[in-house]
């Protein structure tokens, strides 16, 4: 049977797709099996014509959606297009599958099956069962729709103890190498196990606790050499120069860790990352993976206030043992990357406020925030419910069309618009705070790697853009001929102005690109930039007029240095306009990049080197998926 894979993957990620472990492994299964297997992956809207030429132009026997909970409402609208315009049979799985499965069949009759629990074995029944013409209303992990409009609640399976069993997650089925390479960061994610042992309020894991016993038994972990060859694979596959370990929870017990640390030494030799409780950083264990090869650390901080993580989230770690965490990576070498939540239901301005002050005194390398969002089989959706803080409790799903996740890769003002009504909280305070926050994360990295006497990166959060243009203009960064750089990322058309106080005898610098992940699309190739200057009430003058044209001339596959010099300007107030748009004849858009623009003193007596990145793939809104969810990057 041929069968249609459907991730809705935004809003948040246009053109930074994330990739997804659920489709991957069941892509894999029916792979193993003899079927064959295609994957629409949404990272913007699909009109719905579009959506059934490529369902039929697969051939698909049936169809079958990956949710995450606030796409729900995006996922009912394909749902409905999908059965009415092919009338092909429906499977949803996912979390919001897992946690609402009610919801699926009661909000649209347009679903036959819900996947209630881990998928390979459902799915391939249920594919099998299907190209036999024999019923499917029985099969474990799978709710199914009756003849009536009604459904069936079958039983759940327990979890999968064998996990070397399965095969490799599906990555072909994506566009692999736009995730691995579409930022520079040249890395891929990769699981050395299921499940958490522990039970925060805000995680979905209170779901897999109530239904499949304690954490230990939730908890599974593959054998290191599993681990070890599928890194060898990805490797010698995708050429990939760093492993991110998405897993909930990475650090096992200390024998498994001691083999994959001396083991990952020996065999793959190559730098990884991955997410770890605070609790877990005992200093010998940390200095054996940094041994090994480990350069990032990520934490779930979620908030800087003890009251808030003890009566709200169930995390019970002390303020000291947080700090004690990060000082532990940072002598091992380790670089630290700190998440942060906003929006708990019972948090108050000040908590917030807190948790602000607690980022500064952590002083992580990196670190993002997001608005907590109350997801179905969470206690804190719970809690939301009973107190009456969701807006709309029978949509859990609603679509946040403002971004509401932010780290330093991103640098625009977010909305931080939460789904609650929150007591002691107004849209307008939360709002106010979360900007806040965002501005103490995004310019401190900058401000500490500061260039000259302006650093434009350092200075992001005070641009001036255009309210259209917000989601155009970001600080990232990528990679041109093993040249990486942090950029003012502008996608055309784009305009960001700094304020500057312009000193004398200055000179401006900075360097040229377009992503190479854009080099060779057809839709996508000159770029045009133009940098102005401007004083008050004078017309602006142009400094800079330069289109670069990557697809059709070899010398623009580089970074293109530019140094203006701005000496025989009059010092002042001034204005800096950095514009890009598509050249003329050329497609609307590419990534475009101002590579960590700087002005100095035209006799400095020392210029800073671009500064490089080693951290894994950005965590965008998956990552506000599982904190909530990351997404990355």
């Amino acid at each position: 049977m041929k069968f249609m894979f459907i991730y809705p993957d935004y809003p948040g990620n246009y053109d930074n797709p994330t990739y997804n472990f659920g489709v991957g492994y069941l892509s894999a299964t029916l792979k193993a099996a003899g079927h064959e297997t295609a994957l629409i992956h949404l990272v913007r809207e699909i009109s719905r014509e579009d959506l059934a030429r490529r369902i039929s132009d697969f051939g698909a026997d049936m169809v079958g959606f990956s949710l995450v909970t606030n796409m729900w409402s995006e996922a009912k609208r394909y749902v409905k297009w999908v059965k009415e315009d092919t009338g092909l049979p429906v499977v949803v799985g996912g979390f919001h599958a897992m946690m609402a499965p009610e919801s699926c069949f009661i909000e649209t009759p347009h679903i036959d099956y819900v996947c209630v629990g881990e998928g390979e074995e459902a799915l391939l029944e249920l594919v099998d069962r299907h190209a036999r013409g024999v019923s499917a209303t029985d099969i474990p992990n799978l709710w199914a729709r009756t003849a009536d409009g009604g459904f069936v609640r079958n039983a759940k399976q327990e979890l999968n103890r064998q996990l070397d069993d399965l095969p490799y997650p599906d990555r072909d089925i994506f566009d692999f190498y736009h995730l691995a390479y579409g930022h520079g960061q040249s890395a891929a994610l990769m699981l050395s196990g299921r499940g958490c042992p522990y039970d925060c309020h805000y995680c979905c894991n209170k779901f897999y606790l109530e239904n499949y016993g304690q954490g230990n038994e939730i908890y599974r972990k593959r054998s290191v050499r599993s681990v070890i060859e599928e890194a060898k694979y990805l490797i010698s596959r995708w050429n990939v120069k760093h492993i991110q370990f998405f897993d909930e929870v990475f650090i096992s017990k200390r024998g498994w860790m001691e083999e994959f640390a001396d083991t990952w030494k020996r065999e793959v030799g190559m730098e990884f990352s991955f997410l770890m409780r605070v609790e877990q950083a005992k200093p010998d264990l940390i200095g054996l993976l940094a041994d090994a090869g480990c350069t990032l650390i990520h934490a779930g901080i979620e908030s800087g206030s003890q009251r808030v993580r003890q009566e709200i989230l169930n995390r019970r770690m002390s303020d000291e043992r947080m700090w004690e965490a990060f000082r532990v990576c940072r002598d091992a070498g380790i670089k630290t990357w700190a998440f942060y939540q906003i929006g708990f239901p019972g948090e108050k301005p000040e908590d917030i406020e807190a948790t602000i002050g607690f980022h500064r005194k952590l002083a992580p390398d990196f670190s993002n925030v997001c608005v907590f969002y109350p997801y179905p089989g969470t206690e804190l959706y719970r809690r939301s419910v009973a107190e009456g803080y969701l807006k709309n409790p029978e949509v859990v799903g609603e679509r946040l069309s403002e971004r509401t996740f932010s780290n330093f890769f991103e640098a625009e003002l977010h909305r931080f618009r939460s789904v609650l009504d929150l007591p002691g909280m107004p849209p307008e305070k939360l709002m106010e705070l979360g900007q806040k926050f965002e501005k103490t994360i995004t310019t401190s990295f900058f401000r500490k790697q500061r260039r000259g006497y302006f650093d434009f990166l350092a200075e992001i959060i005070e641009a001036r853009i255009a309210e259209t243009e917000q989601k155009h203009i970001s600080i990232q960064s990528f990679d041109v001929n093993n040249d990486r750089r942090f950029v003012l990322f502008e996608h055309p058309p784009a305009e960001a102005a700094f304020r500057v106080r312009l000193n004398s005898a200055s000179v401006f610098k900075c360097a040229l690109a377009v992503n190479p992940m854009v080099w060779d699309k057809p839709d996508a190739d000159g770029i045009r930039f133009r940098l102005y200057l401007k004083r008050p009430w004078r017309m602006k003058k142009k400094l800079l007029d330069q289109t670069v044209f990557p697809r059709r001339n070899p010398a623009d596959r580089s970074w293109l240095p530019v140094e203006i010099d701005l000496s025989g300007e009059t010092p002042g107030e001034v204005e800096f306009i950095f514009q890009t748009t598509a050249a003329e004849g050329h497609g609307t858009w590419a990534w475009a990049g101002w590579g960590h623009p700087w002005i100095e003193y035209r006799n400095a007596a020392e210029t800073r080197p671009h500064v490089t990145f080693a951290a894994g793939p950005e965590l965008d809104a998956s990552r506000a998926e599982s904190s909530s969810r990351s997404a990355a990057a």
